[in-house]
């Protein structure tokens, strides 16, 4: 018998999963890669196909027919064909070794399906989603809706970091989380509501002031219950064009910014929930290649590396203690467009849409909420300064092509300095859910530095 104990401060840390796998290679052995079919005949694959819903992270995985085969699809991977070893289970085809899908009856609801998934990193059960209704036929706006629970529509805030909408998604009043398809709100009774892709475990419960008016919201999960403030609407006054032009103004002014033709910083990083510092250098070079390396140290000793890189086609990341990945989908789109050397410059090429939706505040400081949506990656929410027109707050996505996963990551901009001609910021502070905050403070910056090809791309893994 072989086990190992991790200790964490962080409950949804992503190093057991590193562990295990390492066990499984370096101790154990890798599954076997040639597995024998089973004698068992195949059931009618047709019969598998459906949405299935990993409830831990609150994702579907698609199954469907394609060309008489079936296939698997992940969010953020490659399709995987499904090819049957015998009954209802399948071997993923183009998958690591040790990937198996097993469709099979509920416990107790023998009538519907889940899916049992086997992987060397631990094995996940997801459910099939009843099918949706038909599609609502109604408009899809949130001004056009004139419907019962249009009073609940709007975007709501818990702790000043997760901000979550009630909105019109395919007709249909829904809940949309960041990095989460929509799902559609169903009233069980009044103010309590359900989602039909959901397990009954989850749900909605609306909160209302003393005067009767929407307040906030109560997420209800078999994680907990969290409170949600309802984001007040507050009338903009400048249309995008006019802030994009302060903007550039407060940054350095255009001239200034195309002055400078690449960037190389280094700063110091305390990762607060983790008990790790780093040391991290940044290289940038227009018109769009950006690369990182931190060096992460424990008790005053280095522990690992962390290398992420971009060249302007290709991208990825490798690490010293986990599989390296490279950037494909949404994850390679979302790199291309973070790693454009001139950024608010060239907002309206790199994003099909800019809105301003509301006014807000970070902290004290009355800020604009611009949401910029790309035609492939995932959308961007930042929140500019009204007195200074610099960027305080953004809201991203990060995919994750290994994890199968995508999670909301905030950052928090701070303490400006003018470096010749540009005002950058000096501290960033970067919440990552199974993270922490990570603190990383600028120690110098030079630009137009000779930066070699060769930093854009991919490092060998010693």
């Amino acid at each position: 018998r072989l086990g190992f104990v991790m200790l964490t401060n962080i409950s949804e840390s992503g190093l057991g999963t590193y562990a295990m796998e390492a066990v499984w290679s370096n101790l154990v052995a890798l599954p076997e890669t040639n597995v024998a079919k089973s004698n068992e005949p195949a059931s009618d694959p047709s019969s598998e196909v459906g949405k299935y819903l990993l409830a831990e992270a609150s994702i579907n995985f698609d199954v469907e027919m394609k060309d008489g085969k079936l296939w698997l699809t992940v969010p953020g991977q490659p399709q995987y064909e499904l090819e049957n070893i015998g009954g209802r289970r399948y071997k993923m085809a183009s998958a690591p070794p040790g990937y198996f899908v097993t469709f099979r009856p509920i416990k107790g609801k023998e009538t519907e399906t889940e899916m049992f998934l086997e992987q060397p990193r631990g094995n996940l059960v997801l459910v099939r989603v009843k099918a949706d209704a038909a599609p609502d036929t109604k408009a899809s706006t949130m001004a056009s809706y004139d419907g019962p629970l249009k009073e609940l529509l709007g975007a709501y805030e818990m702790k000043g970091r997760l901000i979550v909408e009630i909105k019109m998604a395919d007709g249909k009043v829904s809940l949309v989380v960041p990095g989460q398809p929509a799902y559609p709100l169903v009233e069980k009774e009044k103010d309590k509501f359900s989602s039909p892709p959901l397990p009954d475990t989850y749900g909605v419960i609306i909160k209302r002031d003393a005067a009767g008016k929407v307040s906030g919201l109560v997420l209800k999960q078999p994680e907990g219950e969290f409170e949600l403030t309802r984001v007040m609407e507050t009338a903009v006054a400048l249309t995008v064009d006019e802030l994009l032009t302060k903007m550039i103004v407060a940054n350095g002014g255009e001239q200034a910014l195309r002055k400078h033709k690449s960037r190389v910083i280094t700063a110091e990083m305390d990762f607060e929930h983790q008990g790790i510092k780093g040391i991290a250098t940044i290289s940038a070079r227009a018109p769009n290649a950006l690369t990182s390396h931190i060096e992460m140290m424990a008790l005053g000793k280095k522990i690992g590396t962390i290398d992420e890189y971009f060249n302007g086609t290709e991208g990825g990341e490798v690490t010293s203690f986990s599989p390296g990945e490279i950037k494909a989908g949404k994850s390679l789109e979302d790199a291309r467009i973070s790693s454009d050397f001139y950024d608010v410059l060239n907002w309206k090429k790199l994003f099909k849409s800019i809105e301003i939706k509301r006014m807000s505040k970070v902290g004290d400081e009355d800020v604009f909420v611009v949401v910029k949506t790309p035609e492939k990656g995932n959308p961007v929410t930042d929140y500019i300064s009204a007195k200074s027109f610099l960027l305080l707050r953004r809201d991203s996505i990060q995919t994750d092509n290994t994890s199968e996963t995508s999670v909301p990551i905030t950052e928090y901009f701070s303490d400006y300095r003018m470096v010749e001609g540009l005002m950058l910021p000096f501290k960033a502070t970067t919440n990552i859910p199974n993270i922490g905050d990570v603190v990383v403070l600028v120690k110098t910056v030079k630009f137009d530095v000779d930066i070699p090809d060769a930093t854009f791309r991919a490092p060998e893994k010693k």
